[in-house]
């Protein structure tokens, strides 16, 4: 799988979990805006042929995206353990 390949996957799934997103916190707008910004520019590099410019943008929306995946995992770590006895799991 090329860069570009793997841009337009990784584009996918953040625009998906971004619309699906359980988190809405007060620094939100300014994360998804992070994002937002860097799904554009991956997308944007897609179109061309520089495969540097493409990693590039790939490392950064990965980079953007890390504290949103993080927030997720929290969400769905505490409501698969909420009213669970220690025993239970």
């Amino acid at each position: 799988m090329n860069d570009a390949e793997r841009g337009s996957k990784l584009v996918l799934r953040a625009e998906a979990s971004l619309a699906a997103a359980p988190v809405r916190e007060p620094d939100w707008d300014a994360l998804a805006e992070r994002i937002e910004s860097a799904l554009t520019a991956l997308a944007t590099a897609r179109e061309g042929d520089d495969h540097l410019r493409i990693r590039e943008c790939y490392d950064e929306l990965s980079q953007a995206t890390e504290p949103f995946a993080r927030r997720i995992m929290d969400v769905a770590l505490r409501e698969a353990v909420e009213g669970r006895s220690l025993e239970e799991l």
